[in-house]
């Protein structure tokens, strides 16, 4: 008897669960505090709240709420509206749509913010930090700038001085500028220039992030650093 009354409350919770209104928060762009901030108030016993890390659609440039046709409780872009106003950030924008990838299901909305720290349009750290290949030059280097700022070069790394600059810690102090520190040293020696270029093939649309070398050790002056996303 016990547990058939546990299995009949468990898939009741579960059912409420799954009709629980939920706000995605992309949080790419924001920074730890700002992320358990907002979790934390989005998050109440009619609302549940997940965050990521994922891509932002690249005709999202200010902050956004994306939300479904359907919704059981129209409450929740008032109640999006109420915390992202309570934290400091305005709505600059809100749409029921697709856009991109992103495909938002009935009780449902997405909740695009940039941070209030650092720049408000252009490049910024979090879109940097990728892994790159080399183009336009015959090297099988590869660059990793992580999130927690540091780096490192892969590939055929020909001497002891090469290795030596292989890895540290990066900078994106200044755009459209990134300084490589080597482990140990104090002051940059490597320094790259980032761009980038949206475009499209015959499959779909294509974002390309560039490090072009202005010093570099491990790399030749026609070399590129590449990274493409495709949506």
């Amino acid at each position: 008897m016990f547990r058939v009354f546990s299995l009949v409350v468990c898939c009741t919770a579960l059912l409420a669960c799954a009709h629980q209104p939920t706000v995605y928060l992309y949080a790419k762009y924001l920074t730890p505090q700002e992320r358990e901030s907002l979790e934390e108030a989005l998050g109440n016993k009619e609302f549940a709240v997940q965050s990521n890390n994922f891509e932002f659609p690249t005709t999202i440039e200010q902050n956004t709420i994306l939300y479904s046709l359907v919704l059981s409780k129209p409450a929740l872009l008032t109640h999006i509206e109420q915390v992202t106003e309570a934290n400091g950030f305005t709505i600059s924008r809100q749409q029921a749509m697709t856009e991109g990838n992103h495909w938002y299901t009935k009780d449902s909305a997405a909740l695009f913010l940039y941070s209030l720290e650092g720049a408000k349009k252009g490049l910024r750290k979090a879109d940097v930090a990728r892994s790159y290949i080399a183009s336009g030059c015959d090297t099988d280097i590869t660059l990793t700038l992580q999130n927690d700022g540091s780096y490192q070069f892969l590939g055929t790394i020909a001497d002891a001085f090469q290795k030596q600059h292989a890895t540290g810690t990066w900078l994106f102090r200044q755009r459209p500028y990134v300084e490589l520190r080597a482990t140990g040293a104090d002051y940059s020696s490597q320094y790259f220039e980032v761009s980038r270029e949206y475009t499209r093939d015959q499959i779909s649309a294509l974002t390309f992030i560039r490090l072009t070398p202005l010093q570099s050790y491990l790399l030749d002056s026609d070399c590129v650093l590449e990274f493409a996303l495709r949506e």
